[in-house]
């Protein structure tokens, strides 16, 4: 349980830190590029769409990545690095600076939703740690499924993308 919240207190250190990275690189960027244009619905649209074919088209007894991965120490370094590389994978913090052209402050914004995410992430951590050793052994059972799923989502997402409803 230590190790979970560790590592709970961690992604969300680097969560935080990367949101604070994202509002400055978007001020320097959105002076020079329009992040409203079609082009950028589309090419995220074509991103989902490929992460959509690459979890679909996985196939489950293909475990070779997976078993590299359970001999492999997640150490909190990789944990961190993942984390802050997340921060930077989501558009919260765009979609929180479009809000704040209303006149909130945008660092004080980012702020607020980076400690609320940050408290966030270690409660469901602890949580989902408690939760999982409930279920674990129904889980293994419809594991194979699991990216199939994850792909169906995604090519949703994407194709709402590709519509304008998202």
């Amino acid at each position: 349980m230590a190790y979970g919240f560790l590592s709970a207190v961690i992604l969300s250190a680097a969560h935080f830190f990367s949101s604070i990275v994202v509002v400055i690189v978007y001020y320097i960027v959105a002076a020079f590029i329009d992040f409203t244009s079609r082009v950028f619905r589309y090419l995220v649209a074509a991103v989902l769409f490929a992460l959509a074919i690459r979890f679909l088209t996985e196939k489950s007894s293909d475990e070779g990545y997976y078993n590299k991965l359970r001999g492999r120490d997640f150490n909190l370094r990789s944990i961190a690095t993942f984390a802050l590389i997340l921060g930077f994978a989501h558009e919260e913090e765009f979609m929180l600076l479009a809000l704040a052209i209303g006149g909130v402050n945008p660092l004080l914004l980012i702020i607020t939703y980076a400690s609320a995410v940050a408290a966030s992430l270690i409660a469901i951590t602890i949580i989902a740690i408690k939760a999982y050793n409930l279920v674990e052994k129904r889980i293994n059972k419809i594991e194979h499924l699991i990216p199939k799923i994850t792909g169906a989502i995604l090519a949703l997402l994407a194709f709402l993308f590709l519509i304008g409803v998202y």
